[in-house]
């Protein structure tokens, strides 16, 4: 039988990301129940990163060393946003995204954003955390690099 993964609303759990570390959207799937435009499924690709992953898989290192997992939401191999999971047990994330008109990143701080329980609000005036480096575990199938980059204290 095989195994039918699916996450609507949600992130897929940390530990399946060492198995699945691509993630796609499952638009082909909305309707059916249960589902709708927010579902992730495993990608089909799970070797390189390329333009149907929607997620993949990445880490983060905080300014004071210390190296958590971060999913990485990707658009045609450009980094829009990451999640990251200070407390991966817990299966609690932050998220910052990058806001295209002003080229900076900014926290998911707004009201609306942490009403779910499993999103809390990002530390952005903590200096153990920023300036922070994200890179993806596997590389880009168009260029054979890492998705790499350094996020200062997002606005």
């Amino acid at each position: 039988m095989e195994e039918r993964l699916r996450f609507t609303g949600e992130n897929p759990p940390v530990d399946l990301w060492s198995r699945f570390p691509n993630w796609q959207s499952a638009y082909d799937e909305e309707g059916l129940p249960g589902q709708d435009e927010t579902t992730l499924r495993p990608a089909d690709n799970q070797v390189t990163i390329d333009d149907d992953v929607t997620f993949t898989a990445g880490d983060a290192v905080l300014a004071n060393g210390q190296r958590v997992p971060a999913l990485l939401g990707v658009l045609s191999g450009e980094l829009g946003w990451v999640y990251v999971y200070p407390e991966p047990s817990q299966e609690i994330c932050w998220m910052v995204t990058f806001d295209v008109p002003s080229q900076r990143w900014a926290a998911m701080n707004d009201e609306w954003f942490l009403e779910s329980a499993e999103v809390i609000r990002v530390p952005v005036k903590d200096s153990a955390v920023f300036p922070m480096k994200v890179m993806s575990r596997l590389r880009l199938d168009s260029s054979d690099r890492q998705i790499s980059t350094t996020i200062d204290a997002p606005g």
